[in-house]
């Protein structure tokens, strides 16, 4: 088996910058970790055993490619999730991936998902030389065993999300940005007033803040 990627031992909790985007606004950026899964808000470190990690890959994609019912657009979303939050709840990589979807053909916003999530450089991740995720996700640069099952579940992730998947919040179909919840919201204003002062914070889930628009 290839040798797994690990984060040093922790909290195994991402830590928090702020990118100023294009014209249409910013995101707070998620650094780039390691690919690791976060089973819980305050995780142990994680050792997890070969043969586990084996037995979970294997049902993991075998579901995946059993599966024909994925939607149109799901691998661009699931290269998405994977770049910016592989080391995040699954939960939390499904708000993501929400964003996205309600981005679509909103007013200043691509009518793709792809346009969307390649326009105007608006995510750090994407085409990042120093974001590993990415160019995995992409197939730029190649995946172990235990990074293709993460990369699996992040598929998996997007199309739930774009076949409709309730996450169990109010506002989900509402959700248009977020930014990592370890930065104040004060200070993300600040960076772009004219974009975040047209939103409010609505719920945090994980390590990000999701936001919707002022009605």
């Amino acid at each position: 088996m290839a040798k797994e990627n690990r984060p040093n031992r922790g909290s195994g909790l991402i830590t928090a910058t702020v990118l100023v985007a294009g014209v249409a606004g910013i995101f707070g950026a998620l650094k780039y970790r390691p690919v690791v899964e976060v089973t819980s808000l305050n995780p142990a470190p994680i050792s997890v055993a070969v043969s586990v990690v084996e037995d979970v890959y294997d049902s993991v994609v075998g579901d995946v490619v059993e599966n024909d019912a994925r939607p149109r657009g799901y691998e661009i979303l699931g290269q998405y999730i994977y770049g910016e939050g592989a080391n995040q709840l699954e939960i939390t990589r499904e708000a993501i991936g929400q964003v996205i979807k309600n981005r679509v053909g909103r007013k200043g916003y691509k009518d793709s998902l792809e346009g969307v999530i390649k326009s105007d450089a608006r995510f750090t991740c994407v085409g990042s030389k120093k974001n590993k995720n990415w160019a995995q996700a992409t197939g730029e640069l190649p995946r172990n065993e235990y990074e293709e099952m993460i990369y699996q579940r992040c598929l998996n992730d997007s199309a739930d999300v774009l076949n409709g998947k309730d996450l169990g919040y109010e506002n989900q179909d509402k959700w248009i940005a977020y930014f990592d919840s370890s930065t104040n919201y004060e200070k993300v204003c600040k960076l772009d007033s004219a974009y975040w002062e047209t939103l409010r914070p609505d719920v945090s889930i994980g390590d990000i803040t999701l936001c919707v628009p002022l009605e």
